[in-house]
């Protein structure tokens, strides 16, 4: 069943979607309501199930790791699927997982410092999965652009940008400790995170806005059920006719304008750009592909549909001690 949201919930949550971390003092400040009001709101809101997680964003390209994806058409035999899912999600280099309908039947991100490394991760899935891939792609994050839901707003804000050129920026033990917190609940009071980690206050003060700075915390989001709210979350691949750097800056300016358009990706691979969207079913993503096709006629050559059924967002290697450098952002 789905369920209504009225203003001063669309407001909340389109605060929450741009970043979620300030407190409910601050926030009650930026919507201009009582704070008890936004608290009792956020909680009717997890309560029923519409707010699933509130999340930092890490982006690990600030500290050389990059991203690679792979997906895969699988044989229809469930119990191997199953298999398949639980091995990726235990995996300590997956970063992003999802199981979908559509051009691909499942997707997986992993963290890896070089394209051997890569290489090594992929082929131990390949090896003991081969009897139901029956095809697979891949490709390389290279940028991505994170667009405010204006869906919830009616209004576009600039929000933040994960990806772009490999860097070295070292992190501590500390560091990835705080990391995998905030991925885990982004809204965690720093007074429970330096009392987990056994540090003082201050200093996980100091070490978040360090890592704000350094872009390793690129921002943070919070995690919806869109099904609660009669939406579906779609993947567009978009194949291009031509490679024109104008162009490909036209279509994301429209993109990030789009009330329903959430991500906007640069990659390598045989489908160069994808979009992650947000809406009320295949009519309404329909027409936003043909308003795409017909505004963009000849560089977009094609579009392939994935709807997502399931995903799940890992953040931060868990083994990642073993993959970046150590010691303190400068």
């Amino acid at each position: 069943m789905d369920i209504e949201l009225d203003k001063i919930d669309r407001r909340i949550l389109s605060e929450l979607s741009q970043d979620c971390r300030p407190s409910l003092s601050a926030l009650s400040t930026a919507l201009g309501l009582n704070r008890d009001r936004v608290k009792y709101r956020i909680a009717k809101l997890e309560e029923c199930g519409v707010v699933t997680k509130y999340a930092a964003c890490i982006n690990p390209y600030k500290f050389g790791v990059c991203l690679y994806k792979t997906y895969f058409r699988l044989e229809n035999d469930k119990q191997r699927i199953n298999s398949l899912v639980g091995f990726l999600d235990r995996h300590p280099r997956t970063y992003w997982l999802a199981e979908s309908y559509g051009t691909w039947d499942l997707m997986v991100a992993t963290f890896a410092k070089s394209p051997k490394e890569f290489h090594t991760i992929q082929d131990s899935i390949l090896s003991k999965y081969s009897d139901i891939i029956l095809g697979f792609s891949v490709y390389v994050l290279i940028d991505v652009w994170y667009f405010s839901r204006v869906w919830l707003s009616g209004f576009s804000v600039d929000q933040f940008f994960f990806g772009g050129e490999p860097q070295n920026n070292s992190v501590s033990e500390l560091d990835f400790g705080i990391m995998r917190m905030l991925v885990d609940n982004a809204r965690t009071p720093i007074t429970s995170i330096a009392e987990r980690l056994g540090c003082a206050a201050e200093t996980v003060r100091y070490r978040i806005k360090k890592l704000e700075q350094l872009g390793i915390i690129a921002g943070y989001r919070v995690e919806l059920d869109l099904s609660k709210l009669g939406r579906d979350y779609f993947k567009a691949q978009i194949h291009l006719s031509q490679y024109i750097p104008r162009l490909e800056d036209e279509l994301r300016a429209y993109c990030k304008s789009n009330p329903c358009i959430l991500h906007f990706i640069k990659q390598i691979g045989d489908c160069k750009l994808e979009l992650e969207l947000e809406v009320e079913g295949f009519a309404q993503y329909n027409q936003l592909m043909d308003e795409i096709r017909e505004k963009f006629k000849g560089y977009v050559r094609n579009i392939e549909t994935i709807v997502i059924r399931t995903q799940r967002f890992k953040g931060v290697p868990a083994d990642m001690e073993k993959i970046s450098s150590t010691g303190q952002p400068e």
